[in-house]
């Protein structure tokens, strides 16, 4: 199979996209303004025709794909390689907790996360 296309589509709002909390490894759950983003998604999404949704293993990314997937009935193939970047001691706080905490370090991990 060649590839013509790559579409890229981030999850849905997650509980801690709600409450201002980093995620990186940690598996949070879609929000149910989450689910629905990932509905209203669905027929902008179908009109690429994609022949195979591959989604990271974390269950917001799942959850969102799977939303598709099932609308429009194509394969979903899990990849862990796909997972947000790893945020060690950051994964659960506030960005200004981190602030507090290590003041600077969220900006300079922006510019080289």
């Amino acid at each position: 199979m060649s590839v013509e296309r790559i579409v890229l589509w981030r999850h849905g709002e997650t509980d801690y996209n709600a409450a201002g909390r980093m995620q990186g490894h940690l598996d949070s759950a879609l929000t149910e303004v989450g689910w629905n983003q990932a509905r209203f998604a669905v027929a902008a999404l179908a009109r690429f025709e994609p022949d195979l949704v591959i989604a990271s293993d974390l269950r917001r990314a799942t959850d969102t794909a799977t939303v598709l997937t099932d609308a429009i009935g194509v394969p979903l193939r899990l990849d862990k390689r796909l997972r947000e970047t790893h945020l060690g001691e950051w994964q659960g706080m506030t960005g200004a907790d981190v602030d507090t905490q290590a003041p600077g370090e969220r900006d300079r991990w922006r510019l080289d996360a």
